[in-house]
């Protein structure tokens, strides 16, 4: 199903003939933003190597990814092979500006990422993040993961969501108990799709 398609399931749902559709496709955007919010699935995990350069102009600050959500961790790769963690930290905490590796980081907003120190060489590093989807536009042709994967979730939240439109405060309990099973359902499969596979160490 395309989201397109999915336009048109809402606006059955809805039972208005075509009187709310110009409005359906921000309010399904807004109900997919809504999830995303609330879990971090692991669609949304992004994995990059970057490096930073003490000849650059800002040789301390890096560009955070677009639609960027959470880290899940920020790693410098030593000389050795080795990996050393970068925690967040307040700059109030920062007192100097050495010439040295980094040990931290802060955030400019969601604009950049700055680095307590300026190194002397090239720091090579790798970055795990959370980044929100990007959304498709008109002529949504494409199925998003949460449509192909959540359609009763996405369903049931988008309806929540124009009930004060739709003046009908009853599919608020309506629609909440298919969204919240869905949403149990779902991370339920996420939470396998984690796990799979996995070497755990057993504790006896």
């Amino acid at each position: 199903m395309s989201l397109a398609d999915f336009h048109s399931t809402v606006s059955s749902n809805v039972n208005k003939g075509t009187l709310h559709d110009a409005v359906i496709p921000a309010f399904v955007k807004q109900a997919g933003r809504w999830m995303e919010r609330n879990y971090s699935f692991k669609y949304m995990e992004r994995f990059v190597t970057f490096a930073i350069d003490p000849t650059s102009t800002y040789p301390r600050s890096i560009a955070l990814p677009e639609r960027f959500k959470s880290f899940n961790f920020i790693r410098i790769i030593n000389a050795d092979g080795s990996y050393s963690i970068l925690n967040q930290v307040d700059p109030e905490d920062v007192i100097s500006n050495d010439q040295a590796t980094p040990t931290g980081y802060w955030l400019d907003g969601l604009d950049y990422i700055w680095m307590d120190n300026t190194p002397s060489e090239i720091v090579n590093l790798e970055m795990s993040y959370i980044q929100y989807a990007d959304w498709p536009v008109s002529p949504y042709i494409e199925t998003p993961w949460l449509l192909e994967n959540g359609e009763e979730i996405l369903l049931a939240q988008t309806m929540m969501l124009m009930a004060p439109l739709l003046r009908e405060p009853d599919l608020l309990t309506l629609y909440k108990a298919i969204r919240d099973e869905g949403l149990r359902t779902l991370t339920l499969a996420d939470e396998e799709l984690r796990s799979s596979n996995r070497n755990e160490v057993m504790n006896g």
